[in-house]
């Protein structure tokens, strides 16, 4: 991949028609690998701290509470 990228969601697919086993027999469809993330950004000294913040309630009133994680 090129630089700077950064993806969770990835497979390689591979036409089995264009291979063969060891006896010299065609494959047939296609093969796909699993799940792969790339990521081809700077390294974190290279680029300012991220965070994630989730909260459990967003319309809070008085007295109420609600959790908030980072």
């Amino acid at each position: 991949p090129s630089s700077g990228i950064e993806s969770a969601t990835n497979t390689i697919r591979v036409n089995l028609g264009g291979v063969q086993d060891a006896q010299g027999n065609a494959g047939v469809g296609t093969g796909s690998s699993g799940n792969f993330s790339i990521d081809t950004r700077p390294t974190v000294v290279d680029r300012p701290p991220e965070v994630t913040v989730t909260i459990s309630d967003e319309r809070l009133t008085a007295g109420e509470t609600a959790t908030v994680t980072f």
